[in-house]
């Protein structure tokens, strides 16, 4: 009877833990106006992310290989319609967020192990960019 008791406190106690999980604070950073967020390498981290997602117009998710294995240290470069660089960072983890200033078309490049990635494509209103970037080999990261 005892052992049961011990083991149903325990229980509680690893339930209750679990439902209180702190998520980590995520930095927000900026570069000409464009306010960005980068990581998702661990589940708690990823999980911060998601709740912030609302944030930001534009959310990649960056993986390489055939299993889709998340990829970090991505250079990520924004560019407006002239081809002016708003952003240039590397990427903290597999997911990235962001926000530029204001709709308009732009470009946004991704760069691993020696391949590149471009997209361009237009931002109208309040609309979300959601786009999974799959590099070909998964390389060293």
């Amino acid at each position: 009877m005892k052992f049961v008791y011990c083991l149903l406190v325990s229980l509680l106690i690893s339930t209750a833990a679990l439902a209180k999980e702190e998520l980590p604070e995520l930095k927000v950073h900026k570069q000409s106006d464009v306010a960005y967020i980068s990581g998702g390498a661990d589940p708690l981290e990823r999980k911060a992310m998601h709740r912030l997602s609302g944030r930001y117009w534009m959310q990649f998710s960056i993986s390489a290989g055939e299993d889709a294995v998340n990829v970090t240290g991505v250079k990520v470069t924004l560019r407006d319609i002239r081809g002016v660089a708003l952003m240039e960072t590397t990427s903290e983890g597999p997911l990235f967020f962001m926000t530029p200033p204001q709709g308009g078309r732009y470009t946004v490049e991704f760069v691993h192990d020696g391949e590149t990635i471009s997209h361009t494509m237009d931002l109208v209103g309040r609309r979300y960019i959601q786009m999974e970037i799959r590099f070909k080999q998964a390389g060293a990261q």
